[in-house]
């Protein structure tokens, strides 16, 4: 086994976004020469964590075939002294490739009960859409936040190189092994700030000001976490813009008379000539001649006035076209407006 180590300066990544603790996290990759652990070899293991110095990289390289069992012995000890463990697919491949390699070699270690992981892979997968992407390899969120590889080659290719290297030991092919390892590990910290995106998501923001034009309303709001990439989507009725610590929302307006039902109908009387529901404290004023029980189709009142889409139930009343309508709608008024923390619930409900 060879072992190889490189410095790198992390001062802009936000490391916060994984643990409080810098020093809790371990950054790991693997390559092989297929999926299939029994039938194939392990031939690198690269991992990254804080030192005084900086961040450390350290890629173990199986040079002659052999050493499987040296670099999993070496990076069961490593894992040891961590409690994140950061991959990007890790969960899916490299953690259940390791753990099969272990028992394969009787090695005592189980990645999954011995520390936690953190697969970014699965977090940014969640926003694929919202992201407007259409693959999610490492190598595509990279250059999404403009991280720039001098070259890539995929592991795929790497398998012949490795087989090539075994044969004739020749400095461009291990080049090319050691580069590409570097550069996930490399590229794995570079991504971690992209770990913001979520934070967005579960609501880690203000409520900032709020406008109304144009047959829209706009909520501001400011982000606890800068966001590296643009966030830009939308459905029919919002739209949502965000970048570095900024985003906009965008909802439409619709001015119209819209029912708002009463849950405890049987406490109501319905007026079909001014078609509307009363309680029946106040029904009691009415000739019979003029009232119905209500019904759950017939226990509302009507109001005229602006309306927003609400997307689901966030404390304020709701209202719809009809009983049978599962789109609903809050009133756009001074209340809602003055209102940061419905505003904050509403926002919330339309990114999650």
């Amino acid at each position: 086994m060879e072992k190889y180590t490189y410095t790198k300066d992390c001062k802009d990544i936000e490391f916060k976004y994984i643990s409080d603790n810098i020093n809790d996290i371990l950054y790991f990759d693997i390559e092989t020469t297929g999926f299939m652990a029994k039938n194939t070899d392990l031939y690198l293991i690269g991992y990254a964590h804080n030192t005084a110095c900086g961040f450390e990289i350290t890629l173990l390289f199986n040079d002659d075939g052999c050493s499987e069992p040296e670099m999993l012995k070496t990076f069961a000890d490593v894992l040891k002294k961590f409690k994140v463990l950061v991959s990007y697919n890790g969960d899916t491949f490299d953690i259940p490739y390791l753990n099969e390699k272990f028992v394969q070699f009787n090695i005592n270690c189980d990645i999954k009960s011995l520390i936690s992981s953190l697969d970014i892979y699965k977090i940014v997968k969640k926003y694929k859409n919202r992201l407007h992407l259409q693959s999610i390899k490492q190598s595509d969120i990279e250059k999404l936040v403009k991280i720039n590889r001098e070259e890539f080659i995929s592991g795929g290719e790497l398998i012949q190189t490795y087989k090539k290297f075994l044969l004739y030991h020749q400095d461009i092919d291990l080049n090319k092994l050691i580069s590409h390892n570097h550069d996930d590990i490399n590229g794995l910290i570079q991504l971690t700030n992209i770990l913001s995106i979520h934070n967005l998501f579960m609501g880690k923001y203000d409520i900032g000001e709020t406008i109304v034009a144009d047959n829209k309303l706009c909520i501001s709001i400011h982000l606890h976490n800068a966001i590296p990439v643009r966030i830009n989507y939308a459905n029919e009725y919002f739209y949502v813009n965000g970048y570095n610590n900024e985003a906009k929302i965008y909802i439409k307006i619709f001015n119209d008379t819209l029912k708002y039902y009463f849950k405890d109908y049987k406490n109501y009387y319905f007026l079909p000539y001014e078609e509307m529901a009363i309680h029946k404290s106040m029904a009691t004023y009415v000739d019979s001649n003029h009232k119905v029980k209500a019904t759950k189709a017939t226990a509302f009142t009507k109001k005229e006035g602006t309306f927003i889409r609400c997307p689901k139930y966030i404390g304020a009343e709701q209202f719809c076209y009809n009983i049978k309508d599962n789109t609903k709608y809050i009133l756009l008024d001074d209340n809602l407006l003055m209102d940061k923390e419905l505003l904050y619930k509403y926002t919330l409900a339309l990114l999650s």
